[in-house]
C-alpha cells in the first residue's frame, strides 16, 4: 500500500477538521424565537408569567428569544409559526413547550420562528397550579352593559367570576368555550342564553365570549363595499372598539373595518417613544407607499400597501396591512394601525395623501 505524503496528510487533516468545525456551526446556530403571549388578558388575571415560563425553556434549549410581547387579547390554541426551511427547529420547539400547532409562515426570514401562546399553554407550564372554579364572561360586543346583562341570565345557574370587556373584532359569534368534563355546563349555558356555539379548549375556566349576533349585529371581518368613484372620504379610528370607520362627505360611515391598534393593554393615548401605544388627535395621510416587500425583524409585516400618517409630535405611524390576520381586533402593534390585506385594497381605492384621520379613544 503506497504511504500518504506528508502533504496529503495536512490536506486530509485540515479538511477534517473544517467539515467537524462547520457542523458544530451548525448545531450552534439555533433558530431566533419571538415569543407572544396571545392571552395576555387571562394571565394577567390568573397571575402568572407565560411569556417568561415558556422563554426560559427555549433558552435553556439553547434558543435565542429575540424578542417577546404581551397582547392584549384571549387566544385559545397556541401556534408555532416558522419558515418552511426551519420545520425541524420548530418541532423541536413544539416538543420542549409541549404545545402548539405548526404553521408554515413564508412572511418570516430563515431562522426565525414565532411561538404564539394561547390558553393551552397554561396546563403545560403551570400544570397542577389551583384556580377557581368558574365562567368568565368575555364582552365582544362592543356596546358597554351586555356582558352584565349575559351575567344575570346565567349566574343562578353557574357561578360568574368576571365579566371582561374584549375587542369587538374577536369574533363574530357567541361562543362557548369549555374545558373538559365541562360540556354539561356549557350546554346549560347555551339554552340559557339561547345561542351560541360550544367548542372544547385547554383551560382552567369556562368561558363565554358574546359577540355582535347576541345583539343581533353583523359584524363581517371583510365587509362588502365598493367606494363611489368621486366621494371625499375621511377615517374615524375607535381605539377602544377595535374598529376603522370610513366616513363620507355627508358624514355617514360608508363602511366599518376591524383594527390592531398598539399593544400596550392601557390603550391610553402615547406618552412617550417605545411604549406601544396609538397617538390620539386629528392627523392626514401623508403618503401611500408600495410596502410587499418591507420587513420588520426579518418579518414581511406591512402588507402590499403603507398610508404613512402625520402624528406631531410622533413620527413613524401609518394604517397598513398585517402578516397576522388572526391578531385583527386585539391590541398587537407597536403603535400603527392593522388592517385585514383584503380590507386594505378596498380602502386603497377609496382614500389617498391628505385624507383626514381622526383618532379617538
Amino acid at each position: 500500500m503506497k504511504q500518504s505524503s506528508p502533504f496529503c496528510v495536512v490536506l486530509i487533516t485540515i479538511a477534517i477538521s473544517a467539515f467537524l468545525i462547520a457542523g458544530t456551526a451548525r448545531e450552534a446556530r439555533a433558530a431566533h424565537v419571538i415569543v407572544k403571549n396571545m392571552t395576555s388578558l387571562y394571565t394577567s388575571y390568573l397571575g402568572i408569567d407565560l411569556v417568561g415560563a415558556a422563554k426560559r425553556v427555549l433558552i435553556g434549549a439553547g434558543y435565542p428569544v429575540k424578542e417577546t410581547m404581551e397582547v392584549s387579547a384571549f387566544r385559545f390554541e397556541s401556534f408555532i409559526h416558522y419558515n418552511p426551511i426551519d420545520r425541524a427547529d420548530a418541532e423541536r420547539i413544539r416538543s420542549l413547550i409541549g404545545v402548539g400547532a405548526l404553521a408554515e409562515d413564508r412572511t418570516l426570514d430563515p431562522g426565525l420562528i414565532k411561538v404564539m401562546l394561547g390558553t393551552d399553554a397554561i396546563g403545560v407550564f403551570f400544570a397542577g397550579k389551583p384556580y377557581a372554579p368558574g365562567v368568565i364572561i368575555l364582552d365582544a360586543t362592543g356596546r358597554g352593559g351586555n356582558g352584565q346583562s349575559v351575567r344575570k341570565s346565567i349566574e343562578a345557574a353557574v357561578p360568574v367570576l368576571s365579566v371582561l370587556p374584549v375587542n369587538k373584532g374577536m369574533t363574530e359569534k357567541t361562543i362557548i368555550f369549555y374545558p373538559k368534563g365541562m360540556e354539561k355546563t356549557a350546554e346549560t349555558i347555551r339554552l340559557l342564553l339561547g345561542r351560541g356555539i360550544k367548542k372544547e379548549v385547554s383551560s382552567p375556566h369556562l368561558f363565554v365570549v358574546i359577540a355582535p349576533d347576541y345583539i343581533g349585529e353583523t359584524f363581517r371581518k371583510i365587509p362588502d363595499f365598493t367606494p363611489t368613484p368621486g366621494e371625499t372620504y375621511s377615517i374615524v379610528i375607535h381605539k377602544t372598539m377595535g374598529i376603522m370607520d370610513l366616513v363620507d362627505s355627508a358624514g355617514s360611515t360608508a363602511v366599518r373595518y376591524p383594527i390592531s391598534i398598539g399593544a400596550n393593554p392601557d390603550l391610553a393615548d402615547k406618552k412617550a417613544a417605545g411604549d406601544r401605544r396609538t397617538p390620539e388627535g386629528d392627523y392626514v395621510i401623508s403618503g401611500i407607499s408600495e410596502s410587499s416587500g418591507w420587513k420588520y425583524e426579518g418579518e414581511l409585516a406591512y402588507g402590499p400597501w403603507f398610508f404613512a400618517l402625520s402624528t406631531p409630535p410622533w413620527t413613524g405611524y401609518a394604517i397598513h396591512g398585517t402578516n397576522e390576520p388572526y391578531l385583527i381586533g386585539a391590541p398587537a402593534s407597536h403603535g400603527c394601525i392593522r388592517l385585514n390585506v383584503e380590507n386594505l385594497l378596498v380602502l386603497k381605492k377609496a382614500v389617498g395623501a391628505g385624507t383626514k384621520v381622526k383618532i379617538v379613544h
